[in-house]
């Protein structure tokens, strides 16, 4: 009798659930501005689950659900397929990883709604899910021995220049701790007091790109089935990107060109690097 991963199941099916929501539900509300506590005219969504929030953050949230709609149905098919290779485990914990980034963000993020206690549990169920099969496959994988002999430098240089991309934040963080008014540095903070993807990119991905660059240098173990994980979530992070950028673009939010090639077009080009060199580390992988 096969047995299946029955926590990334559920993880999956909370995920899918609450981006189904987040995506399709609607009672026909409309938008409208109000005045924040600072003295800036915001606009807010007024419809959907995302009723509370600010019209960039509905849409840029609703794009992501329609990212991770599809990360979702994709980790369904491998909780049910990986007892025929264990290099569909690496895959799936990659999934994982986006789907907890994704719940982390829907906890501190974004105003409370009615599916509140369903991010907590889905944050919850996805932590230890990616940790449980994380360490599983640094147990049963290895790559094979020409692979890691080699030099990886292309592996070294993309890895660290994807770390250091998130810097790009600090163009956004430092003027607003120098100046004291955050809500006139970052405009996309509106109505919220903080961003969570600032924390998470510069605390967690930034070092665990730098550690994962140095630990191929030494040729560990460790570091090959992390460069898997990194690179299936910056590839997740190109698809989301993507879908980000026609949700707003639907919902009236146009940027300049200049904003959509450094920031749209540097994430897209770095999850399209990504897929292909992820190909690379499983096909080695033994």
């Amino acid at each position: 009798m096969k047995k299946y991963d029955f926590l990334s199941l559920a993880s999956a099916l909370m995920a899918l659930t609450s981006s189904l929501i987040g995506l399709f539900y609607s009672f026909g509300g409309e938008s409208r501005e109000v005045l924040t506590h600072t003295g800036l005219n915001v606009k807010i969504f007024g419809d959907g689950i995302y009723k509370n929030d600010t019209l960039m953050k509905a849409a840029t949230t609703k794009g992501t659900d329609a990212a991770i709609i599809i990360f979702s149905v994709l980790l369904i098919i491998l909780v049910f397929n990986e007892s025929r290779s264990k290099k569909l485990t690496l895959v799936k914990t990659g999934i994982l990883s986006s789907l907890l980034y994704n719940s982390i963000c829907l906890t501190m993020g974004v105003t409370i709604n009615s599916l509140f206690a369903l991010y907590i549990a889905m944050f919850s169920a996805t932590l230890f899910s990616f940790i449980r099969n994380f360490t599983g496959c640094l147990a049963h994988l290895k790559p094979d021995k020409a692979y890691a002999d080699k030099k990886h430098i292309g592996s070294i240089v993309f890895l660290t220049v994807s770390g250091c991309s998130v810097l790009i934040w600090l163009t956004f963080i430092i003027p607003a701790m120098v100046s004291g008014d955050p809500y006139s540095s970052i405009e996309t903070l509106e109505i919220y007091c903080s961003e969570p993807t600032f924390v998470l990119d510069l605390g967690v991905i930034l070092p665990c790109c730098i550690i994962c660059a140095t630990g191929i240098c030494k040729r560990k173990n460790t570091a090959f089935i992390l460069s898997s994980v990194l690179y299936t979530g910056i590839t997740a992070v190109g698809i989301c990107v993507i879908c980000q950028t026609f949700m707003q673009m639907s919902l009236g939010i146009i940027f300049k060109p200049g904003q959509y090639i450094g920031l749209v077009g540097t994430f897209v080009i770095l999850g399209g690097i990504s897929a292909a060199m992820n190909t690379r580390v499983l096909r080695a992988l033994r």
